[in-house]
Order: structure tokens, then C-alpha cells, then sequence
């Protein structure tokens, strides 16, 4: 399991990995606000007995400790307004002992406990307790360490012989969809997924993160360049392994006028048919 900096996710996006940790921690639902001024409010729990809890989500990856707690000192006026029975403050910023000490002090008696602060340490050991939410949030995890080297050894991306830095920005700005989670949903159930649209809308993207997420999950990705004839001698010979196939552009070839070769249909009827078969790979 990866040690995250979170530096990789938008506010946003930080914001929406705490509310689902600590919602999963809490067992409590937290309520979130659309983007703007937010008056001290990131994420809310109100209970049906007019308690109130506030989150406040404090994005200061890679930041100094000053910067947080210059930020921190800004809420305190905003917390003795708003009156919660709880403040729960998170941050992607490293926190020692001695820095959740002096954050306490400061948000008392608002910080029920030194719990109730929670730094980069305390949301990688949530993530390492919650493995489904982690999986959740693609942009997390597809730049980490583990996976980047993944990613430098198979040749779906070294073809191209981009450097570790162009790859490693390439999957920083990949901006997660819905479309992830549906392509996601369709390879699982049917263990086929093909990815058609216009040229320029992402399709190879888009089939580049879900190998990559096979690749941080110890799947074999197997590539077929040429014809689909690759791809049935890879399953026959490593038939025990886990293997996800990637056929590039095939669709593209019958669009654009090319014929596929000869046999190459049915070559290709016979590998999802194969793949498809319980005992199959992806």
C-alpha cells in the first residue's frame, strides 16, 4: 500500500476523499456544498436532534506547517459564529505530535479530542483499513510510486519511449469521469468492454487508466499489436495468470475503410469467446 501525498488531487477532490473516510469512520453522513465561499463549512452533519458537526478540509499537500496553521488561525472567529458541538479539521499537510498539539490548543474546546485532527498519516492509515474507497478515487492512486513503475515496465506505454516525467504527467492531469466507473462496471460484469466514439474524445485514455488500475491490481496486461493470433497464444500459455487484453484502434481499422486481415474476425470472435468463458481472463 502506497504512503499518498494527495498532492496529485484538486481541493475538490481532496474534499470528496475525506467526506467518503470519514463518513465511513464516523458512521455518520456528512453533507457537501457546491464550490464558493463556504463560511467555515466544508462538509456538515446535522442531526436530527440539532446537533451539528463541521469538517473543514485543509488542502496544504507538500505545504509548511506555518501555511496551515496561518489558515487555521482564520476559522477560529468563523467557529465561535457558527457554535458547532463538533469540528473535525483534515488535512493532506504532514503533522507531528507536537503540530496536532498546537492545532488543539488553537480549536478548542470546538476539537472534541486531538482525534478530531486528522493529517496526511491518519487518512493513509483510513485508506489502508477502506482498500474499496481507495479504488474509488482514481486520481489517487494512478500516480503512485507502486503503480508508476508498473507502468514503466509494460510497453503499452514505453512504446513511445516517453520519459518517466511525460508519463508521470500524462496520468496527473487524466481528469476522472463517470465514463471511468461505467467502463469500469462493463468490463467486470461482461469481462469485454469495447470503447467506440469519435476521434479526440479519450477512448485511448480512457482505456489506458483501466489498465493502469489492472496493473496496480497484479494483472498481466497483454497487448496486441499486430493480430489477434498475439493475444490467443498469450492466453493459452500463461492460462493461469490474471490477464487483461488490449487490442488498440481494431474498430478504427473497419471506419476507416481497412479490412481486417484474413480470418482475423473470426480469430477474434474465438479470443472473446475464450476470455468471456468463466475459467477466461479479462
Amino acid at each position: 500500500m502506497s504512503d499518498y501525498t494527495f498532492s496529485t488531487l484538486a481541493p475538490n477532490e481532496f474534499e470528496d476523499l475525506s467526506k467518503d473516510l470519514l463518513e465511513r469512520s464516523l458512521k455518520v453522513p456528512l453533507q457537501a456544498f457546491t464550490t464558493g465561499r463556504d463560511g467555515g463549512v466544508d462538509l456538515r452533519h446535522a442531526s436530527a436532534t440539532g446537533q451539528s458537526w463541521i469538517v473543514q478540509c485543509k488542502h496544504y499537500a507538500g505545504s509548511r506547517f506555518a501555511d496551515l496553521k496561518r489558515s487555521v488561525l482564520k476559522e477560529v472567529h468563523k467557529l465561535h459564529r457558527l457554535k458547532p458541538q463538533r469540528y473535525i479539521l483534515v488535512t493532506s499537510c504532514g503533522l507531528t505530535p507536537a503540530n496536532v498539539d498546537e492545532l488543539y490548543n488553537l480549536l478548542s474546546p470546538f476539537c472534541t479530542s486531538k482525534h478530531d485532527i486528522l493529517g496526511k498519516s491518519d487518512l493513509n492509515g483510513l485508506l489502508r483499513a477502506n482498500g474499496d474507497i481507495e479504488q474509488r478515487h482514481p486520481k489517487l492512486w494512478i500516480t503512485s510510486e507502486a503503480v508508476l513503475n508498473r507502468v514503466l515496465q509494460n510497453d503499452v506505454f514505453v512504446q513511445s519511449e516517453m520519459t518517466r516525467e511525460s508519463i508521470l504527467r500524462r496520468l496527473s492531469l487524466y481528469v476522472y469521469t463517470p465514463r471511468f466507473e461505467e467502463a469500469r462496471k462493463k468490463l467486470n460484469a461482461d469481462r469485454v468492454c469495447i470503447i467506440s466514439g469519435v476521434p479526440g474524445v479519450g477512448k485511448t485514455t480512457l482505456a489506458e487508466m483501466l489498465l493502469v488500475e489492472h496493473l496496480m491490481n497484479d494483472w498481466e496486461v497483454v497487448t496486441i499489436h499486430q493480430n489477434v493470433s498475439e493475444g490467443l497464444r498469450a492466453l493459452q500459455v500463461h492460462s493461469d495468470s490474471k490477464q487483461v487484453f488490449y487490442y488498440d484502434d481494431f474498430l478504427g481499422q473497419i471506419s476507416s475503410g481497412e479490412k481486417l486481415a484474413k480470418n482475423e474476425d473470426g480469430a477474434l470472435l474465438q479470443l472473446l469467446r475464450a476470455i468471456q468463458r468463466p475459467s477466461g481472463s479479462s
